[in-house]
């Protein structure tokens, strides 16, 4: 168990350090300004292939992120399954004899 115990703690931190990247990213770069600007522009533009283009290699690289959590998710649920009944708090301490 410590093993996975050790595991679990190095994929979270590797997440969150993700996580947060991409959410300093967005902030420092204005992107979610940028993205609702170019969708009002978009009509306007005498570049649309481009932007097109530029939208599809942007979902692809999404994707390629998130295909790999998808996997991690997964060897992460092999490790760590769920209980397969979920028990109520109350249930818990009654079976250990602490709820009235």
């Amino acid at each position: 168990t410590n093993a996975a115990t050790k595991m679990t703690t190095v994929t979270n931190v590797f997440l969150g350090g993700i996580l947060f990247s991409l959410g300093y990213l967005v902030s420092r770069f204005d992107l979610a300004d940028r993205f609702t600007e170019g969708i009002i522009q978009f009509r306007f533009l005498e570049f649309k292939d481009t932007l097109v283009g530029v939208l599809v290699v942007m979902s692809l690289m999404f994707l390629c992120v998130l295909i790999p959590l998808e996997r991690v998710a997964q060897s992460e649920r092999s490790i760590n399954p769920f209980p397969p009944t979920i028990v109520s708090a109350s249930e818990q301490l009654r079976r250990r004899g602490s709820f009235g």
